[in-house]
């Protein structure tokens, strides 16, 4: 009912206007204001926004971790450590588990070396950037010759001093040994 009388008011002063010769001034009206969001992230695309955003960094952060994990495991190829160290001729640049860069070389063990008995023996020589003086360690797979993994072995060094030579000799009385490779090494 309200409507209908506003509207009969606003044609009299109308009609009173053109009567007088004035031009009709217009009559105020309300708007709805939009409101302004008041915080990050509000609303249905502002959530998906910050999303995008963690799964961004996310991504980030593990390509980078991919980038120095695989230039770790290409040390041997390129010849250096990053720091620039390279082992000694002969020494294969290999990337510790634990402990940074050491150059490794197979070498066939004395009989003293290898001791009494039927044991199968192989030695490795590993030398360290950093050196290992609390413990270096390493293990290494037995493999047949399918390259089957038949068992592993391990051997132990203390207070090796940085690009000092560590001898290590594994044994084992595994039958059927074809050949071996390094499964951990850990120098600290």
């Amino acid at each position: 009912m309200s409507d209908e009388r506003d509207e009969e008011i606003a044609a009299l002063r109308a009609r009173l206007e053109e009567i007088e010769g004035r031009k009709p001034e217009p009559v105020p009206v309300a708007l709805p204001v939009a409101k302004k969001s008041s915080g990050f992230g509000k609303g249905f695309f502002g959530c998906f926004g910050v999303l995008a955003a963690i799964a961004l960094c996310i991504l980030t952060l593990a390509f980078c971790s991919a980038w120095n994990i695989a230039e770790d495991q290409r040390l041997g190829e390129i010849g250096q450590s990053r720091s620039g160290w390279r082992p000694p001729e002969g020494f294969v640049l290999t990337a510790a588990d634990r402990g940074g860069a050491v150059g490794t070389k197979w070498f066939e063990p004395t009989r003293e070396e290898c001791g009494r008995g039927r044991a199968t023996c192989a030695g490795l020589e590993v030398i360290s950037e950093q050196g290992c003086s609390r413990n270096l360690y390493v293990s290494i797979s037995l493999l047949d010759a399918n390259g089957a993994n038949i068992g592993w072995t391990n051997d132990t060094a203390q207070g090796v001093q940085p690009n000092q030579i560590a001898r290590l000799v594994f044994r084992s009385y595994q039958p059927d040994i074809h050949t071996t490779r390094i499964a951990e090494i850990n120098c600290y």
